[in-house]
């Protein structure tokens, strides 16, 4: 167990700050009561939180500064798209296994990917009582979720609330295939 005691923790590396929390066959492992911010400009590779959740997430404050490279011209921000077909998810968490309770999840930048863009990729767990919020916007090719991209039958999503701007659109993935849109600001495709 992690208690952060109010304080924030950092990644700056393109890679994840945990690559498990807990473990799929004792479902325990918990962060808790402080920050997890996630600053980086994207240019070789991601910068997350975690891949796979089997433990508890709860009293957390999530920042998110994961941007890929961009310039500034007329006041816009004009992207540097050369790594596109690279940069297909934009998560900051894989799976959620476990339960995230309890949180708040600020876009401090616009997050961006090809196919699947938002704070996390599947949730298989239980996710409640969260305000999702920012200056940033969540962008995608097809999969889209200001909280959670894909919502499983086993997942369950409550008591959150977005005012978070996220968009999706029909992008081709190259030999063809074409990518189909959910977008949702809390989340994007509900099975």
């Amino acid at each position: 167990e992690l208690d952060l005691q109010g304080h924030t923790l950092t990644n700056t590396r393109l890679s994840y700050i945990f690559d498990y929390i807990g473990s799929e066959a004792k479902k325990q492992g918990a962060i808790r009561n402080g920050t997890i911010q996630i600053k980086a400009i994207r240019s070789t590779g991601d910068s997350k939180i975690c891949y796979n959740n089997y433990g508890t997430l709860e009293n957390l404050n999530f920042k998110i500064d994961s941007q890929n490279p961009y310039e500034i011209s007329g006041g816009e921000k004009i992207y540097d798209n050369s790594r596109w077909n690279l940069e297909t998810y934009s998560t900051m968490i894989g799976y959620n296994n476990a339960i995230i309770r309890n949180f708040t999840e600020e876009y401090q930048a616009d997050l961006v990917g090809c196919h699947v863009a938002g704070f996390m990729e599947v949730n298989r767990g239980l996710i409640q009582n969260g305000y999702v919020y920012g200056d940033g916007a969540i962008r995608g090719g097809g999969y889209v979720g200001g909280l959670v991209y894909n919502n499983t039958a086993t997942g369950t999503v409550r008591n959150i609330y977005s005012t978070i701007d996220a968009k999706s659109n029909s992008t081709s993935l190259g030999s063809g295939i074409t990518t189909r849109t959910y977008s949702g600001t809390i989340v994007g495709v509900n099975q």
